[in-house]
C-alpha cells in the first residue's frame, strides 16, 4: 500500500495551492526518518535546504524541527529561541500545516529556549501557551497517555518557574 501512496503523494505536490503544503509534509516525514535512524547530519542538510525553499507561510514545521535539534541535539538555546518564533510567526500563515506544525512542541521548546537563556518573562509566556494548546487538546478528548509527555513537560516547567503558577 505505501509503495503506491507514495508516488501519487509526490505527484499531488505539484497541485497548485495544496501541493506547497504537501510537499513540506513529506519533507517533514523524510527528515523524521532520517532522525529516527540517527543520520543527524543528512536531516539538517535535508531541512536547511527545505527551509531555503519553502515559502514563509509554509515553514512552521520545519522551523519547528529546526529548534527541537537545536534545543536538544545542538544545546544552541538562541538559536533553538530564534527558530521557534519563527514557527510561532509562519504557525497561522497556513492552516493546513498547523497540526504537522505542531503548536504544542513550538511552545514547550520555546520557553525550555527561553528558560535555558533566563529569559523568565518569555519562558513564561510560552508555558502558558502550551499549557493552553495542552488544555485544549485534553477537552478534545485525546487519550490521556498520548498527553503524559505534555504534562510532564508542563510539571518540569512549573517547577523551574515557581511565578508561572
Amino acid at each position: 500500500m505505501r509503495a503506491m501512496v507514495q508516488p501519487l503523494l509526490k505527484v499531488l505536490e505539484w497541485l497548485p495551492g495544496i501541493g506547497q503544503s504537501l510537499r513540506v509534509v513529506n519533507l517533514m516525514h523524510a527528515i523524521r526518518r532520517l532522525e529516527e535512524e540517527r543520520n543527524w547530519a543528512e536531516a539538517r542538510a535535508l531541512r536547511s535546504a527545505a527551509l531555503k525553499q519553502a515559502a514563509v507561510g509554509r515553514s512552521a514545521p520545519l522551523w519547528r524541527s529546526e529548534g527541537e535539534d537545536l534545543l536538544h541535539n545542538r544545546h544552541d538555546p538562541a538559536a533553538a529561541l530564534a527558530a521557534f518564533q519563527r514557527a510561532e510567526k509562519a504557525l497561522d500563515l497556513s492552516p493546513a500545516l498547523y497540526g504537522v506544525s505542531a503548536p504544542d512542541r513550538i511552545y514547550a521548546g520555546a520557553a525550555q529556549a527561553a528558560l535555558a537563556l533566563g529569559k523568565i518573562e518569555a519562558a513564561c509566556a510560552y508555558l502558558r501557551k502550551f499549557s493552553e494548546v495542552t488544555a485544549h487538546l485534553s477537552r478534545q478528548g485525546m487519550d490521556p497517555a498520548a498527553l503524559a509527555w505534555h504534562h510532564e513537560v508542563l510539571a518540569k516547567l512549573k517547577r523551574q518557574l515557581p511565578d508561572a503558577s
